[in-house]
């Protein structure tokens, strides 16, 4: 009979429960030495994501693969994408995770998602009882190399910001949260609706001063009548 290592049985298996306890206990033992040598603190970060995924291909050859260039996460663990951020240790503070489009069509698993007027069809469209796709999510402390494991609908609700101009982003976890299919179906609908009103935003701006105007003129008209 063939004995397998867990790492093994793992791959074999593709249990992203597995690769995330995996990943979570040698990232929980680890020291970084990141980057410092930019002034753009954006450059660092790329520089010190490249330096995690670097190191976690390296610890376990033939199980993880770098993404490819516009390809989801940095990366990947069979069909699994992971993605890799390293962030100040400021648990307030908002760092963007992924761009929503392409985010959106593959937790949705919708090859018809290709701009933001089809992320609201591929919402509304997307049958309730399919089963959307995990995303991972790596988050390293640069002062501490403090790490958080997990997949994205294990983020409490409270730490996922939406910004107009960075579509979703995410503060320091304070914890996992279990979520059924249903429940992350939700997650995405709540925070993707609360996107695309932010992003109506200038819109709704423009309608209400054009409207304003059209009144003023009309109050005008009036009054140079009478």
């Amino acid at each position: 009979m063939t004995k397998y290592t867990y790492l093994q049985l793992v791959t074999l298996t593709h249990d992203i429960r597995g690769i995330i306890t995996i990943l979570n206990r040698e990232l929980s033992n680890c020291m970084f030495d990141f980057n410092t040598e930019h002034t753009d603190g954006r450059r660092n970060s790329v520089s010190d994501e490249d330096v995690i995924s670097d190191h976690i291909i390296t610890k376990f050859p033939n199980v993880f693969r770098k993404s490819e260039p516009r390809e989801l996460g940095d990366i990947w663990f069979g069909t699994y994408p992971i993605n890799i951020k390293v962030v100040k240790d400021r648990p307030s503070q908002a760092n963007n995770l992924v761009g929503t489009t392409h985010f959106v069509k593959y937790v949705l698993n919708d090859p018809r998602c290709r701009d933001h007027p089809s992320i609201a069809t591929s919402l509304i469209n997307t049958p309730h009882d399919r089963i959307l796709k995990h995303y991972g999510v790596i988050i390293v402390t640069k002062e501490t190399s403090r790490a958080w494991v997990g997949n994205f609908d294990e983020i409490p609700e409270q730490n996922i910001k939406v910004n107009p101009s960075n579509g979703i982003q995410i503060t320091w976890p304070s914890g996992h949260i279990k979520r059924s299919n249903q429940e992350y179906r939700g997650l995405m609908e709540s925070k993707i609706l609360e996107l695309m009103r932010k992003w109506a935003e200038p819109l709704k701006v423009w309608e209400r001063e054009i409207e304003r105007r059209a009144n003023e003129q009309r109050a005008g008209t009036i009054l140079h009548d009478q």
